[in-house]
């Protein structure tokens, strides 16, 4: 899976979730972190989001459980894209 395809999902769930939540969405860039720069994107939608990412790719199991930061700090869409790149061919190995 390309990093392209990934960080599209990504945004994708992004949108989905803001307009569920009643937020209006700004595009952002790739480089952003949405837990700072998406308005009441906070821990707790991550972990929801995360779920939908992962649903979306193929039902795989991602870790951590939010793929949104790394326990850490708050990761940007190309940041996740490339951990969840890197992911896929381990967990598509083990099933």
């Amino acid at each position: 899976m390309n990093l392209q395809h990934i960080r599209q999902v990504l945004l994708d769930v992004l949108k989905e979730v803001q307009t569920l939540s009643g937020r209006e969405w700004v595009d952002i860039p790739t480089t952003a972190k949405p837990i700072y720069d998406v308005s009441g994107f906070d821990s707790v939608l991550s972990v929801e989001a995360s779920a939908m990412v992962e649903h979306r790719l193929g039902g795989y199991k991602l870790t951590p459980c939010s793929v949104f930061h790394d326990g850490t700090n708050a990761l940007s869409i190309d940041e996740i894209a490339q951990n969840i790149q890197l992911q896929l061919p381990k967990i598509q190995e083990a099933k």
